[in-house]
């Protein structure tokens, strides 16, 4: 995970051969720009951009879809409910540009 607002560790992650870095927003002061930075960083050395956000609000998880990150942790989006409340209204089909959330499911079991 990573907690550091720098494009670099992100590229260190690819160098050390992981598949994916998890950018947490949740708990480190990362802005919105900087996360844009480090997820060209993540595709530009081959690994997925996956992103830990606070806010499980719809308009902030499409926001974080927009940049390009392969995934979207919402850990405060708890379950049943509230987790389809927080997918995106804009949902783009896996064909399209960014990937879907899919409504069943939504990684939590119950």
């Amino acid at each position: 995970m990573v907690n550091l607002p720098s494009p670099a560790v992100v590229e260190s992650l690819a160098f050390a051969q992981l598949d994916f870095a998890i950018l947490n927003t949740e708990h480190a002061a990362i802005d919105i720009a900087t996360v844009a930075e480090m997820v060209r960083a993540a595709e530009a050395a081959g690994i997925d951009a996956l992103l830990r956000i606070g806010s499980s609000d719809g308009i902030g998880i499409a926001r974080c879809l927009d940049l390009g990150v392969a995934g979207v942790q919402a850990p405060s989006a708890g379950a049943g409910a509230r987790a389809g409340a927080a997918r995106p209204d804009g949902q783009v089909s896996p064909a399209g540009n960014a990937p879907a959330l899919a409504d069943e499911g939504l990684g939590l079991r119950g």
